[in-house]
């Protein structure tokens, strides 16, 4: 769960929108998370929307263009981390 704090001291958790979230970053204009229950956004870390529903992933990167989010021996890209495509499978990676 996202945590945010004015302070640094005094924190406040949030609900992301999705079940087991796994890695959250910053793609310069939005936060996007991603984990078993799909792919989430949010603009100021305190209010999610799900985006990606049947995205399941454990890691995400940003290259500053493209989101890439893996796991389960499959990927998904978005250029903005509402619209997904994929389900690639990755060669050699038996996700079992």
């Amino acid at each position: 769960m996202p945590l945010t704090s004015p302070d640094g001291i005094t924190w406040t958790n949030h609900d992301i929108a999705i079940n087991n979230p796994a890695d959250i970053i910053w793609n310069g204009s939005q936060f996007v998370a991603v984990g078993a229950g799909g792919a989430t956004t949010s603009v100021d870390g305190t209010t999610w929307q799900q985006t990606g529903v049947g995205v399941v992933a454990f890691a995400l990167v940003w290259n500053g263009q493209n989101l890439l989010a893996c796991g389960m021996g499959n990927c998904y890209t978005s250029s903005d981390g509402n619209m997904w495509v994929g389900g690639m499978p990755l060669p050699g990676v038996n996700p079992t």
